[in-house]
């Protein structure tokens, strides 16, 4: 990587530090720092871990985001650092719409039928912001994942937390009848694992 690039990635990383450790506040959650990304061919990006799980701050500086967006992931503490997504065996990184659903105790026929509008009513003025042009989405990204923990507080944690593997595979079942519901098949062709092998 040129020191340009390098230096680029970098400024990007510490625009994801300010922001998060400003708006977010992990460690008022038990996290703190314990991964720093700076990869030529992957987003910047940041993790924070506490003893129930890790979360993943990623850079998203495309063209879809301007100005640039902070994309959030949850996962459990064998989750790694980045892993190689040709080689994957589950997934390991996570998106919270599911889990909200899930904590939110919306069956998986019901989330079937909603999948694409389905937000929790205290999250959709943050929404909002987040798409609106011209808004600071990462700001507004941050905030709702701030409500989302304050609202749930350690629900959510515990979900991915290790030592909770009833819950998990509650989760898991969740999420399978959902996609079988939903009617996701994949190609035979294709390269990842299901959405519903996760780990």
């Amino acid at each position: 990587m040129d020191e340009f690039c390098y230096k680029a990635r970098k400024d990007s990383v510490e625009y994801v530090r300010r922001m998060v450790n400003s708006i977010l506040k992990p460690e008022q959650f038990g996290f703190r720092e314990s991964f720093e990304g700076i990869y030529e061919d992957i987003p910047a990006f940041l993790i924070y871990d506490s003893e129930w799980c890790r979360v993943e701050f990623v850079y998203d500086g495309s063209e879809r985001w301007s100005p640039p967006n902070i994309i959030v992931n949850y996962g459990r503490l064998h989750a790694p650092n980045r892993e190689n997504f040709m080689e994957m065996k589950c997934i390991y990184w996570h998106l919270v719409w599911e889990p909200m659903a899930f904590l939110d105790g919306i069956s998986a026929e019901e989330y079937a039928t909603t999948k694409k509008g389905y937000k929790p009513d205290f999250v959709s003025p943050y929404w909002e912001k987040v798409l609106s042009d011209g808004e600071n989405r990462a700001e507004w990204h941050l905030r709702m994942h701030r409500a989302i923990w304050e609202y749930y507080g350690m629900r959510l944690f515990e979900l991915f937390d290790l030592r909770r593997p009833d819950l998990w595979e509650r989760y898991r079942h969740f999420l399978k009848e959902f996609y079988r519901i939903y009617g996701w098949n994949p190609s035979p062709n294709y390269p990842f694992p299901p959405p519903w092998e996760v780990c």
